[in-house]
């Protein structure tokens, strides 16, 4: 994880998921620990940190059936859902951010990032880049 994007992410909890107060649920989508991840900006008292991926290992809770089908979370689940460099790494990403639309509460916050200019990397796959437009 590039230290910006965590930075941000900071940013994001500092000023936003703060101010939520205590007793949320966060879900991080995409949380297999490649090169960093965000779990220790979530642990504070009352807060409940679910780190999601496809695979098994290092700071993954949920192991989920498929990039964009997550039966076994219920609905309007989680208070924040964070999702950092995994959009590009899905062959559908509309379909995970409505899967992540889906398992926010009404009112919740969503909050994620996707690269447009980092080089091809497979984790296991690499298949977008967001542009402004």
């Amino acid at each position: 994880m590039h230290h910006e994007v965590r930075d941000e992410v900071r940013t994001f909890v500092n000023k936003y998921v703060s101010a939520m107060g205590n007793n949320i649920c966060i879900a991080d989508i995409g949380a297999y620990d490649v090169n960093g991840n965000l779990r220790d900006l979530f642990q504070r008292s009352g807060w409940v940190y679910t780190g999601f991926d496809m695979s098994s290992g290092p700071n993954v809770d949920v192991v989920l059936p498929a990039s964009h089908d997550w039966p076994d979370v219920p609905s309007t689940s989680f208070d924040v859902v964070v999702s950092v460099s995994t959009l590009e790494h899905t062959l559908r990403p509309w379909l995970v951010v409505k899967e992540m639309s889906r398992i926010v509460k009404q009112g919740g916050l969503v909050c994620f990032t996707a690269p447009y200019a980092w080089p091809f990397h497979q984790h296991p796959i690499d298949c977008w880049r967001i542009y402004p437009d």
